[in-house]
This record gives structure tokens, sequence and C-alpha cells, in this order.
């Protein structure tokens, strides 16, 4: 059976951070499951270690939705995954013909810029587990609106269809996606979406360069674990699940 869930959407002008603000409420136990933030700018959001996201007013979707999933640590962990999923169903039926790449472990990619990113933090209260999935996708920017170091690689949804969108529109669209993904990943895990995540996986057959615990690793990606784990295919031919640190694009050969 479906689960619904009951969207409590809070809208606020500015904040620093929506997945601040709903973590907040989460762990005073203030809000339940279905919560939405979102706001039309951000001071201080934040990308995944720490970095800064861009949030000017009116150009793009900033928002944190509170689920409590009844799930273990390590399937709460392939949540972000999901997520992912969801928002690229959601924007590919915004711009019909357009497919989207998931590029592990979270961001969304066109035509290999990146178009969203997404920030899920887990915590628990009183024995319950919380995850809050922030989500920022670049709506209405202009290229020439993006700092110089960005034109490479960002985009939004007015550069790739040449028109606007409302941002209210937008939400519906990717909660209304979130739902219907959530429901699946709650039965059956990354299994339940494997295809729909399989099709969209920007890393796979790329060379990735990464970090593990400050050593260099590199090799080719073959796909993602049902743990969730970018699958590495070093160059001895071994096989290496990681679970966490930033994929770069490497060089062939």
């Amino acid at each position: 059976m479906q689960r619904n869930l009951a969207w409590n959407i809070i809208r606020v002008r500015e904040t620093g951070s929506t997945n601040s603000d709903l973590v907040r409420l989460a762990s005073e136990g203030k809000a339940d499951e279905g919560t939405v933030i979102v706001a039309e700018s951000q001071t201080a959001g934040r990308g995944r270690q720490g970095r800064v996201w861009v949030s000017r007013p009116g150009a793009g979707l900033y928002f944190s939705v509170l689920l409590k999933p009844d799930a273990t640590p390590a399937q709460v962990a392939t949540l972000p995954l999901a997520a992912g999923v969801a928002v690229a169903k959601a924007l590919e039926g915004l711009l019909p013909g357009r497919r989207f790449s998931i590029k592990w472990p979270n961001d969304i990619v066109a035509d290999g810029k990146k178009l969203c990113g997404i920030l899920c933090e887990a915590g628990e209260k009183e024995g319950g587990r919380y995850v809050v999935a922030g989500v920022g996708i670049n709506v209405n920017i202009d290229v020439d609106a993006l700092p110089p170091e960005l034109t490479e690689i960002a985009t939004s949804l007015k550069m790739l269809s040449g028109r606007e969108f409302g941002t209210s529109s937008v939400l519906a669209a990717v909660l209304k996606s979130l739902e219907e993904v959530y429901h699946l990943w709650l039965i059956g895990g990354i299994p339940a979406i494997v295809s729909e995540l399989e099709s969209r996986d920007y890393l796979r057959g790329r060379r990735v360069e990464m970090r593990l615990l400050g050593t260099p690793v590199s090799g080719t990606a073959c796909g993602i674990a049902e743990t969730g784990a970018l699958l590495l295919r070093r160059d001895d031919g071994a096989i290496e699940e990681i679970y966490s640190g930033e994929a770069h694009i490497g060089s062939a050969g």
C-alpha cells in the first residue's frame, strides 16, 4: 500500500540553511514526517564536505524534507540515492525528452554539469531515526549570473530549456516523485529502484579518482552496490566498495 506523506510546507523568505532549521526542529521533536521548509534564499546553504551552496532569491529552489524511515543506519545511508532518483524523475517530467544523470553520491547532472545537489543528515530522537533531505536545484539561473568558476560546471533548468519555471511547480513535482520513490525504497531498499538508478548512473564506465583516508585511489566506476557504495574496479582488477568521498572524473587510460 502506498505510504502517503502529509506534506506540511513551511515557507520562509530567507534563512541560513533549511537543513539546519529542520534538523533543529526534528531533534527537538517539533516536526512530523513530511515537514518541508522552503526558502527563497539561504545565507549559509551547505553542500557536502561543508561547501557553500549559491542561493540567490528566485533563481533556485532550496528546501529540506523530514523523513522518519523505520530502517537501520545502513539502510538510511542509501536514502540519498533514492532521493536522487526521485529528483531526476521529477525533473524529467518537467523537461520531456531530457534524461538526467545521478553522479554518486548525491548530485544531479545534465550535459556533464551540476543541476542539483542533495544533502541528507540523519539523527535520532527518542529512539526513532529521522533523515533531513536537503535539495538545492538551479531553476532560473542564467549563465551570466554564475561566478566564473562555475560557468563550466553548473547548469539550470532555464539554461537547459530556454524558459523560466515557477519554483512552486518544481517543488510540487519533486515532492510527488519523492513520495513514490520513498515508498518503493521503504519496501525494498535500493534493489527496488536499481533499474532507475543504473540507467542514470553518470559515473558508470568512467575513469574516476578519489582519496580514501588521504590516499589517492583511481579506477573505473562499475556501478552502485545495494549498500549504496560506489563500485570501483581498481587497476589490478579488484573491485572495491567506496562508501564515502567525492569522485572526480579522471583521464582515460
